[in-house]
């Protein structure tokens, strides 16, 4: 049995805040509704080969990043653009089935400072994303500060 934890649900430091009869859904939520939709399968592991910076924590970082799940004929990719200026190109190739096609993508990007408030509760959500080029493989382009969340048909 597989189980994840999240402690504090509501207010303080939760996906969600409540005012009085009011209900914010902090940017968190929406990183955490993508990843929780598309969470079933097998998880890859991926390569990443691109422009790096230096971290003082953790030496040499890339920007871009990414995780992947297998479910049966689903690919689904979570990628992150770490830069906070640049674009940065994507291709993903699976080793053993072409990619068909995209079946759905969002992505959270927003200004590095935006945070959703009971003023502006939409300031940071997830949107439809339709950046992708899928062909055998796929390619996108990452805005700078972004989250994308991904499910690909594969070929059989």
């Amino acid at each position: 049995m597989k189980i994840a934890n999240l402690a504090q649900l509501v207010n303080v430091i939760g996906p969600v805040m409540t005012q009085g009869d009011e209900l914010m859904k902090q940017t968190i939520f929406h990183a955490f509704r993508m990843i929780s939709s598309r969470k079933s399968g097998t998880s890859l592991r991926g390569a990443v080969r691109g422009p790096t910076y230096t971290s003082e924590r953790y030496g040499e970082v890339g920007y871009l990043d990414q995780a992947a799940v297998l479910d049966g004929d689903r690919l689904h990719v979570f990628a992150v653009n770490r830069n906070l200026d640049e674009d940065m190109p994507l291709t993903i190739d699976c080793a053993d089935r072409p990619i068909a096609k995209v079946v759905d993508a969002e992505i959270l990007h927003a200004p590095l400072q935006a945070e959703n408030s009971f003023d502006k509760p939409d300031a940071v959500a997830a949107v439809a994303f339709d950046g992708w080029v899928a062909n055998g493989s796929a390619e996108a382009v990452l805005p700078p500060h972004s989250f994308t969340a991904t499910t690909f048909a594969l070929a059989p």
